[in-house]
């Protein structure tokens, strides 16, 4: 019986919902929860195939098609436009010595332009005759970088950000002693400064700040007695905050292996800090 093909985003996993992390968000590499792949489709109904079917893998044909979808008009301009380039350089070459065969046709290897992954398109000539030119494979590689750490100056919008220590106090948190906050886990606590780098006032909210740990996704608590809850900043001023997140007991001591977003407001695309 044939299943309903679902498309697997690279922000969540299309089988359990779960929140990829952001290392692990890249188009054609496995999902770790699922392990299908990121911006193909799955579940794809089961069909016969034709005698002399394509040996390029339908899930790099599917991935290839949901690619060139979300490319940006003048991406897509510039790769035609590049591939046509090839194609009359080739029939060119052809023209010009007609006792070349057919086997000794050179294949041309046209490259994309640079962009946040590099994509390498394959153009092949069918024949002398036809000179047609057909897209057979895309291949999509990607580098990973290192993240910023604590200690280091990262920047979003108008703010940026120094994370200067974490603290894992428990429960309980009232370094003043006057009033206590209360976690429904365990208080993890990020310290850091906030300078505002523009050159209007910006407000600075510890809600709109986030934890990623294990395919989840942790907020800061927006109000707490003795933490950073709303700051406004007027150009050149730095704020020493204090983010409180309530977390599970079993959360890594320290913040090992967790991705601290930080975001200068709601709608920011954000700075990661990998603790």
């Amino acid at each position: 019986m044939a299943t309903e093909q679902v498309w697997h985003g690279n922000k969540k996993c299309a089988v359990n919902g779960a929140k990829l992390p952001k290392a692990n968000r890249v188009l054609g590499q496995p999902c770790p929860f699922c392990g299908n792949t990121i911006g193909a489709y799955i579940g794809e109904p089961e069909a016969a195939q034709p005698a002399e079917a394509s040996s390029a893998q339908p899930e790099t044909i599917v991935a290839a098609a949901s690619w060139w979808s979300r490319r940006k008009t003048w991406h897509k301009v510039a790769l035609i436009a590049l591939g046509g380039l090839i194609a009359l350089s080739v029939i060119g070459s052809l023209l010009g010595d007609p006792e070349e065969s057919a086997s000794d046709a050179a294949t041309p290897t046209a490259e994309a332009p640079s962009t946040e992954d590099a994509v390498v398109t394959t153009l092949e000539l069918v024949t002398p005759e036809t000179t047609e030119v057909t897209t057979t494979a895309v291949e999509t590689t990607t580098t990973t970088e290192a993240l910023p750490g604590v200690g280091e100056a990262v920047r979003d919008g108008k703010f940026e950000f120094v994370v200067t220590g974490i603290e894992e106090p428990g429960k309980v948190y009232d370094p003043d002693n006057l009033l206590d906050d209360e976690a429904n886990g365990v208080w993890f606590i990020v310290l850091m400064t906030v300078e505002n780098i523009g050159d209007q006032q910006q407000s600075f909210f510890a809600g709109e700040q986030k934890l990623d740990w294990d395919g989840k996704e942790f907020t800061a608590a927006d109000f707490t007695w003795n933490g950073t809850s709303f700051e406004e900043l007027n150009p050149g001023v730095t704020v020493e905050a204090t983010v409180m997140f309530d977390v599970p007991e079993d959360f890594p001591e320290g913040g090992a292996g967790t991705v601290l977003e930080l975001h200068d407001s709601l709608f920011s695309f954000g700075v990661d800090v990998y603790l």
